[in-house]
This record gives structure tokens, sequence and C-alpha cells, in this order.
């Protein structure tokens, strides 16, 4: 079994020991992350998944079309072109948040951008002298915003 494989099956195993659903979009997504290798299981000290992060390395034109049309990045290609980061999942299990929020730190110490979608809200973070900012939020129902074009700037 490949390391793709055993992510994504430890992934799925841990969704269900937690009876969280899983429509077809979101097994997609992690289907895609796992084989961009940007699946990352949280553990805690005695090597137990307390939970994980899926996300996508976007381009510029990616993010922009995200944020203006809140159009899911379905293409395999899109998990790896560019470097915005694109989560795309994150689930922490509440007694083990502390410490799950750590990990996911780490995971994106590097980064300079974070588009976040959470509950048909796109929401674009960049990092500057290591402090994270909201730099633009987009709608569902405001394509023209001026947040948009200015994130595809970014």
């Amino acid at each position: 079994m490949t390391t793709y494989e055993q992510l994504l099956i430890e992934v799925l195993e841990f969704r269900a020991a937690n009876r969280l659903d899983l429509p077809h979009r979101q097994f997609l997504a992690l289907r895609n992350s796992a084989l961009a290798g940007t699946l990352r299981i949280f553990r805690d000290a005695l090597s137990r998944p307390i939970g994980y992060v899926a996300w996508a390395g976007v381009c510029r034109e990616t993010a922009h079309r995200l944020l203006r049309r809140l159009e899911f990045a379905a293409y395999p290609y899109e998990w790896t072109e560019g470097n915005i980061r694109y989560v795309v999942d994150v689930v922490l299990l509440p007694k083990e948040r502390r410490t799950g929020l750590r990990q996911l730190k780490a995971v994106f110490a590097n980064s300079r951008a974070l588009l976040i979608a959470r509950r048909e809200h796109v929401r674009l973070y960049t990092r500057r002298r290591g402090i994270w900012r909201l730099r633009q939020e987009a709608e569902p129902h405001a394509p023209d915003n001026a947040a948009i074009r200015a994130a595809a700037r970014a």
C-alpha cells in the first residue's frame, strides 16, 4: 500500500470513528490532497490521531476564481500549482485542540498566504512579520467586490 493510500485510509477511519459525514466533494478534496502530499495527520503523545489538515497549493488565478465564484479547486493539478495555501479541510478533536493547533501552526510556519473556505465564505489571510491578518473576505452574493480584485494581486 502506498503512502497516499495509507494517509487517505487513516483519515477516513478517523472521520468514521468520530461520526463525521463525508460528502463526495470533500472526499475528492481529501483524495487530491493525499495524492499531492498536502494532507497531514496530527497525533498526540501516544501517536493516536487527533486531527488532520488537507490543503492545496494554488496559484493567484485559482485563488481569484475561488474568491470570485466560491468555486472549489477540483482538478488534481490545481493542488500543487502555486504557493497560496488553500485549506480545504481541518478537523481537530475538541479535547486535543491545543496540541492540534500547535501542529497546525507548524504545518503553515513558512507560508505567506492562506485561503480558508468555511460556510460559504472564503477568507484570504496573509502573514507579515510573523502575524496573520485577514486581508480579504468574499461572500457568495458579492462577485464584484473590490476585495476580490485586490486578492488577485496578492
